[in-house]
């Protein structure tokens, strides 16, 4: 069965009120890290919405996950890819040091206009 990793950053952690979904989809914790590029995280009071400008904002912390592809289609439905959040490739660094390419879930900008959110470091 083919594995992808995953960096959540933001309601699918551990102790988040979505990190069931992991659960469900029996994902395995590789590690904490952050994101290896700089990227501005928003937060609405409700959810955060991390975009892909990578160089403006902060490196995001981040839990590094490998599921299935078939966890991975659940994960994708969750996150209302590719409309509300789109999934894209991004480097991560675990705590260790060790790079791995995660995919992580960026905030589809052709939503809505987010100015006077505020920027948050971490989620």
């Amino acid at each position: 069965m083919p594995k992808n990793l995953v960096a959540v950053y933001g309601t699918l952690k551990t102790g988040k009120p979505n990190h069931y979904v992991m659960e469900l989809v029996s994902a395995q914790l590789i590690g904490e890290g952050k994101t290896v590029e700089k990227y501005p995280l928003i937060a609405d009071g409700r959810l955060p919405y991390l975009f892909g400008q990578n160089g403006a904002g902060h490196r995001v912390a981040v839990e590094i996950y490998e599921v299935s592809d078939e966890a991975l289609r659940v994960i994708d439905r969750f996150e209302g890819h590719p409309n509300f959040y789109e999934r894209k490739s991004a480097k991560c660094e675990l705590s260790s040091g060790e790079i791995l390419d995660c995919f992580v879930y960026f905030i589809n900008q052709k939503r809505k206009d987010f100015s006077g959110f505020r920027l948050r470091k971490n989620y």
